[in-house]
């Protein structure tokens, strides 16, 4: 089903159609045929009508969706950005790429700011972020560039909250309550501020098979930092 008015830019068209479509939604269980909250949210884009995307927009003018399992702590993918690398490509895999479990070399790896079992690790200074391995930089995200992304992402988000369970051998997802954060220039700030305090996550999704895939770098935090970066919030459902 598809309500156009979830993709006015007025807000005021935007929230009582998506709460008449999320209990909608509540009271169904949806088949899938994976779990997880990528699936997830797949599935609600699909519900809704929202073609599913890649975007470093947010998913309908006024907002991004986010889905989220009640009972299950995970980390939720803010935005995917690529930064200039530091070295040529060629040398970052010939000294730091490792074999992985499914690729000959990989840099896959999710990176904070304590070094990792490779370690890669990322450090923030005054002019932006700058992921390294072996105290090597090998590439930097400038602080404009990160928080260019964050708003272009977030104008304000919804998150829908959902349960799942296997009914016979198919996974359904039920999506219970959802709420509305508005953004603000303090959640543009309090993005940057626990960036600094090594609360968002880096994930390094580049790896060579014949030749070189990169699936995006993605930036990701918990649901507690979401909770301080996204603090007033309306209830939805």
């Amino acid at each position: 089903m598809k309500n156009e008015d979830i993709f006015s830019t007025d807000v005021e068209k935007v929230l009582p159609a998506l709460k008449s479509e999320l209990e909608r939604l509540s009271t169904i269980w949806l088949p899938r045929k994976r779990e997880g909250d990528g699936e997830a949210g797949r599935l609600l884009e699909e519900s809704l009508g929202i073609n599913e995307n890649n975007r470093h927009e947010a998913d309908i003018p006024i907002a991004d969706l986010k889905s989220v399992g009640v009972t299950k702590s995970s980390k939720l993918t803010l935005f995917s950005k690529e930064g200039p690398l530091l070295l040529p490509k060629s040398e970052i895999y010939e000294r730091f790429a490792f074999t992985g479990k499914k690729h000959p070399l990989t840099l896959q790896s999710a990176v904070n700011s304590s070094p990792n079992s490779h370690q890669f690790s990322y450090h923030c200074e005054a002019d932006g972020v700058y992921l390294a391995c072996r105290n090597v930089d090998i590439q930097f995200w400038s602080w404009d560039l990160l928080t260019d992304s964050f708003a272009a992402k977030f104008p304000a988000v919804f998150t829908a909250h959902y349960v799942s369970k296997k009914i016979g051998d198919v996974q359904h997802f039920q999506f219970v309550n959802a709420y509305y954060f508005p953004s603000l220039i303090t959640t543009v700030n309090s993005f940057i501020s626990e960036f600094k305090q090594g609360n968002v996550t880096i994930e390094v999704r580049r790896y060579m098979d014949e030749q070189e895939r990169n699936r995006g770098t993605a930036f990701r935090i918990n649901s507690e930092t979401f909770n301080r970066i996204f603090q007033t919030r309306q209830t939805i459902i």
